[in-house]
């Protein structure tokens, strides 16, 4: 009976080959992470919108209350371009999460109706847990909404 020798080689590669396909297989998914740029450089317009009743003023600081109490966000940076304010966030490393970057933008839809954007990233694609954008919406527009009530 003739026994076939593998020694070291897995999948046909030689042992310096194993080494590099691991490494880029463990580092492969982290080129789909998202960062600060990621949402910052996309457009004003995206992610999730609702449009409010009310003065751009009265909504922009509705919105800003909002961010900075009612959303578990740290703010880190709030800039006015174009005629939009918006307030750039993250929210960090947990047990469960890479930790997400988001940005609000709020800008003037017409004197009495404004729009407020929420866009966000989780920073590693692939993570199934976080807020995720659409739970932080729902939370930041029931917040605006709350602060713009009579």
């Amino acid at each position: 009976m003739h026994e076939i020798d593998q020694g070291s080689e897995f999948l046909g590669r030689s042992s310096d080959e194993e080494i590099y396909l691991a490494i880029a297989l463990a580092v492969a998914p982290l080129g789909a992470c998202a960062t600060s740029a990621t949402v910052t450089q996309a457009p004003l317009s995206a992610g999730i919108s609702q449009d409010f009743q009310g003065s751009f003023e009265t909504v922009r600081e509705a919105a800003r209350a909002s961010v900075q109490s009612d959303l578990p966000v740290a703010i880190r940076g709030v800039e006015e371009r174009g005629g939009a304010y918006i307030i750039n966030y993250e929210i960090g490393v947990s047990a469960f999460s890479w930790g997400e970057v988001g940005r609000v933008v709020v800008t003037s839809v017409d004197a009495d109706t404004t729009r407020v954007t929420l866009h966000n990233e989780k920073r590693y694609q692939v993570q199934v847990t976080g807020q995720g954008e659409r739970r932080l919406a729902t939370q930041l527009f029931e917040a605006v909404q709350r602060r713009l009530q009579p």
